[in-house]
């Protein structure tokens, strides 16, 4: 039996469908993998037969590329015949299944947000929403990550109520991320977050309250993420240093793919993102046992207990951000502790790796008796 799993890059792939593909090794599937290239030029998939997609570029828009990729995947699904197809991220979670609806392979699409063309709204929001329902006209299933997307989908025509299926993100690994051993040593009180510096993420506004709590005195405000200037949404690298000078509280590192040693250090967790398919870096500092301040939003909302793993604030308030940030600051280390082991507690039985393939493994098996069945 042979599964191909296609996204936008290399790095989703061995970053979020790891788990998904050793989980289809181990049923005994090959499995092969499309994707860009890496300017690096190399798959880093050793254990998978790995093709090189050309024309899923960033950018959108352009009719062209989007026939280019049509064709290239029809191509592909075609010398591969695969049994099933599963497909991740915009680009081709609409032309991968246009190609797969002409060959009738059978397609589980996951739709893991809606991304920057939903959030600023405008024509591009318009057309990828009639892509999308053009696409999964014929998609076995659509997978979301919250309810929210599932149901709005459900209500604009996207997707019917018997395609939709709700899994609860990519899977965190609840070994490699755990509470720390031994206490931190550092006298500082760290917030920390974790992510793109987009505007869609709540950069700013985290950047504001750092700068507005600077009276904190022992307070620091740590970023771990990388800016970048082809996104409209990103910050610049000007704006970016104008914060770092003015304020000597604030440490920005650049992304790192294990962001443990960040993690290990932080007193809370902060992501005042406007909208998510389920954040693996707040899934990560849920399983690592840190309590959490995010926004009341689909995506976000799902991942904190309110009160009791961590808080909720409203989307772009500053000033509420604020308020949370400081009453987190003021509880007691043993009352941040019991919210802490919320977290954890909650990583473990709603957002583990074992959870997540456990899900996708019964919507793969049930695809494969339904098709035995019809022969």
């Amino acid at each position: 039996m042979k599964v191909l799993i296609a996204a936008n890059s290399v790095w989703n792939l061995t970053h979020f469908r790891s788990p998904i593909i050793r989980m289809l090794q181990a049923a005994g599937a090959e499995v092969v993998a499309a994707a860009p290239l890496p300017a690096e030029g190399k798959s880093d998939l050793p254990s998978v037969k790995f093709i090189p997609l050309r024309h899923c570029t960033p950018g959108a828009g352009n009719p062209l590329q989007g026939m280019l990729l049509t064709l290239e995947f029809y191509r592909i699904f075609r010398a591969e015949r695969p049994a099933l197809i599963l497909l991740y991220t915009i680009k081709p979670n609409i032309f991968g299944n246009f190609a797969a609806a002409i060959l009738r392979i059978p397609v589980i699409s996951t739709v893991t947000g809606l991304g920057y063309t939903h959030l600023r709204g405008g024509w591009l929001r318009g057309i990828s929403q009639k892509l999308y329902k053009l696409a999964f006209r014929k998609t076995r299933h659509v997978v979301f990550h919250n309810p929210d997307d599932a149901q709005l989908f459900v209500s604009q025509g996207f997707v019917s109520e018997k395609q939709s299926r709700i899994i609860r993100g990519s899977g965190v690994d609840i070994e490699k991320f755990r509470p720390p051993e031994v206490p931190k040593k550092s006298e500082k009180f760290v917030f920390l977050f974790v992510g793109r510096l987009l505007s869609d993420k709540g950069i700013r506004e985290y950047l504001a309250v750092a700068e507005r709590l600077k009276y904190l005195s022992d307070a620091e405000w740590h970023i771990v993420g990388d800016l970048y200037p082809d996104n409209p949404a990103s910050l610049t690298a000007a704006e970016m240093q104008k914060f770092l000078r003015e304020n000597p509280q604030i440490i920005w590192q650049k992304y790192r793919d294990d962001v443990r040693p960040f993690l290990r250090i932080a007193d809370v967790f902060v992501l005042p993102s406007y909208r998510e398919g389920l954040p693996m870096s707040i899934l990560e500092a849920t399983a690592s046992g840190l309590p959490i301040i995010t926004t009341d939003v689909p995506g976000c909302r799902e991942t904190v207990a309110d009160g009791i793993s961590g808080y909720l604030v409203q989307k772009g308030s500053i000033k509420n951000l604020a308020e949370k940030i400081l009453e987190m600051y003021n509880l007691t280390p043993e009352k941040r502790k019991q919210m802490g082991e919320c977290s954890r507690k909650k990583a473990v039985s709603e957002f583990s790796i074992e959870t997540v393939t456990t899900a996708y493994k019964k919507l793969i098996e049930a695809i494969w008796q339904t098709d035995k069945t019809n022969e």
